[in-house]
């Protein structure tokens, strides 16, 4: 059974990677898909909504949400007609219609390229539907260079943090993941979403999950150990995010601190609308291996003065793993292993 589940995530990866283009568009959609009860709705021509449906359902939404099947993607189904003469009218049918047919907990609706230049009025005519469905509704700029969106950035930087990190764990990146769509539907969630809280729970934590592709991990194996442990330490997971509900999105400004791994510009908007301190490793290199593990929760800790119950907490977790490496050390002793990491560019 387990080879057969590995048989399935290798295809599964060699097909994205193969499939998946990652304009801003496709980002949206992927934020959006591992929402649980969001629907994305996407203002644009057929062509641009048939390829994410080539890609496997993104391993967060799998793992986290169980649920197996590619979110539907309805289209307004811009033609040249409605280039010429506007779609917001196609717009405001598809959102009643998708709102009666799928009753949806929150439609995202994604703008496309071609509806950025035709200019339909997008917050009009979603704020001229609100009150006649029972869904949510966000929108959320994702149309590549044809808006005004000063977060986006050179992939080419994004590669250098990544270099310079390797090489110095404690060197802070300076960019984000800006330009993949993600963010701006983080952005118009917190924006449009998230409510102000009436008050704060005690001492709690926001997790930023990452990675569509990650099929081989655990995921909702290490979520669950990690917040065990944080328990242990005193310290409350309020959301982890996407991989969660929308209710879970609307309360995010509960927690007092923010685990961020997008993108710093993100954690610094809700640091600045809502108070929340935040943590931010966009690679992960500062808590890679066992090390890495212990400085990530006595960060965390630090944050909260709670660092000298942090340190028993962790002693006792590894102790308890050093006795698992043990056996772990016999099995492959001798054994020639490849370790391949999830693939970037």
């Amino acid at each position: 059974m387990k080879c057969l589940k590995q048989e399935v995530f290798s295809t599964q990866l060699s097909h994205a990677c193969r499939f998946s283009l990652d304009c801003k568009m496709f980002g949206a959609y992927c934020y959006l898909s591992e929402i649980k009860g969001a629907v994305p709705l996407l203002h644009g021509p057929l062509g641009c909504a048939f390829f994410p449906k080539l890609v496997p359902p993104d391993a967060i939404r799998t793992q986290l949400l169980g649920l197996n099947h590619p979110p539907p993607f309805p289209c307004t189904d811009l033609e040249e007609r409605d280039v010429i003469y506007g779609g917001a009218e196609k717009l405001r049918n598809a959102i009643l219609a998708v709102d009666k047919y799928y009753r949806p907990e929150l439609i995202g609706v994604i703008v496309s390229c071609p509806a950025a230049i035709i200019g339909d009025d997008i917050v009009e005519i979603v704020n001229s539907v609100k009150d006649k469905i029972d869904a949510d509704i966000i929108y959320t700029p994702s149309s590549a260079g044809f808006t005004d969106d000063e977060r986006t950035d050179d992939f080419n930087r994004h590669a250098d943090d990544l270099i310079s990190i390797w090489k110095d764990p404690d060197k802070k990146p300076k960019w984000g993941i800006e330009k993949c769509g993600r963010l701006d539907t983080l952005y118009s969630l917190i924006e449009q979403l998230v409510k102000e809280p009436r008050e704060k729970m005690g001492n709690s934590i926001n997790i930023d999950t990452y990675g569509r592709f990650h099929y081989f991990e655990d995921l909702s194996g290490e979520l669950e150990e990690i917040k065990r442990v944080l328990h242990e330490i005193g310290i409350g997971v309020n959301t982890v995010f996407p991989g969660c509900s929308v209710e879970d999105i609307k309360g995010m400004a509960r927690a007092k601190l923010n685990f961020m791994r997008r993108s710093e510009r993100s954690a610094k908007f809700l640091q600045e609308k809502f108070g929340i301190d935040y943590i931010f490793d966009i690679f992960g290199t500062r808590y890679l291996g066992i090390k890495g593990a212990r400085r990530f929760y006595l960060d965390i800790a630090h944050k909260f003065g709670l660092k000298k119950r942090a340190e028993k907490v962790v002693r006792n977790e590894e102790a308890r793993l050093e006795k698992r490496l043990e056996e772990i050390k016999k099995e492959i002793k001798g054994k020639r292993i490849a370790y391949v990491c999830t693939p970037l560019y």
